[in-house]
């Protein structure tokens, strides 16, 4: 036995060589060149994966682990589908980490930046590194592979950035302005001093922005609502139609991150 030959939606039919026979049930991290034809072009190139053998009873010189064995490969070319919540675009920063230039078998000599808690990202691929249980995303700046999260715990490094639409509610702060003004920056004094809609929006209006995590609002144009003035609620969050109020959903997720967080500090886990 020296190959085993599956086929992948995006590369077709491929064979795999190794010299010696691996031992069934590991996986096993390869780097082979990829020449020949495929179903996608250019049909040359590096291909980097994850392969494992499983064991199937067959008859034969090379015993069970040979013929009647599968491989299933892992790798840029042929990702293993990702939790269906974990897909390519904006996402916030809940716990700093490295950023590394490969996907897999991630070490120190593999770091080509930093991402802080905070900072946005966008996330251009998503892969799940099922032997190292974690899911990888590549993202556009600083480039490079982060760890999104870990299958083991469901420990999450980002947040998904998602638009929805709030209520500006005066129904706590009873202001007797008309609106909310807008901020050009996370400060609450840098308002937009234009009369009317186009400094602020209405009370009772509609907005449609990004939760920035941080109790500011981002809307299309930039700039931003603050979600709270003087310690009340000036931004309510509209039901999704899951019958689930986002703010209270949002509260319990980063209750339940920060659990995660505080176990796998005092467990030593990197990522």
């Amino acid at each position: 036995f020296n190959s085993n030959t599956f086929v992948d939606d995006t590369l077709g039919k491929t064979s795999i060589a190794f010299s010696t026979i691996p031992a069934t049930g590991q996986w096993l991290h390869r780097r082979d060149p990829l020449v020949g034809k495929s179903m996608v072009t250019p049909a040359q190139g590096e291909l980097e994966y994850e392969v494992m053998l499983d064991a199937k009873a067959s008859s034969g010189r090379h015993g069970p682990a040979a013929r009647g064995s599968t491989a299933r490969a892992v790798g840029p070319g042929m990702p293993a589908p990702p939790p269906e919540d974990m897909e390519p675009g904006a996402y916030k920063v809940t716990m700093s980490t490295a950023v590394y230039r490969t996907s897999t078998k991630c070490t120190d000599r593999d770091v080509v930046a930093h991402v802080e808690q905070g900072q946005q990202v966008q996330v251009e691929e998503v892969m799940n590194c099922l032997s190292e249980e974690r899911v990888r995303g590549l993202i556009s700046e600083p480039r490079g592979w982060i760890p999104l999260m870990d299958t083991r715990d469901g420990f999450r490094w980002v947040q998904q950035i998602v638009r929805q639409k709030y209520l500006v509610d005066n129904s706590w702060l009873k202001s007797p302005c008309g609106g909310l003004a807008y901020r050009f920056s996370k400060e609450v004094k840098n308002k937009d001093e234009r009369p009317g809609e186009q400094g602020g929006a209405p009370w009772s209006s509609v907005v449609v922005g990004e939760d920035q995590g941080d109790g500011w609002l981002k809307v299309a144009d930039g700039r931003l609502l603050p979600m709270n003035i003087q310690g009340v609620p000036v931004l309510k969050a509209l039901d999704d139609g899951r019958g689930v109020d986002r703010t209270t959903a949002q509260a319990e997720d980063e209750l339940d991150r920060l659990y995660r967080e505080l176990n796998r500090r005092m467990e030593g886990v990197k990522g």
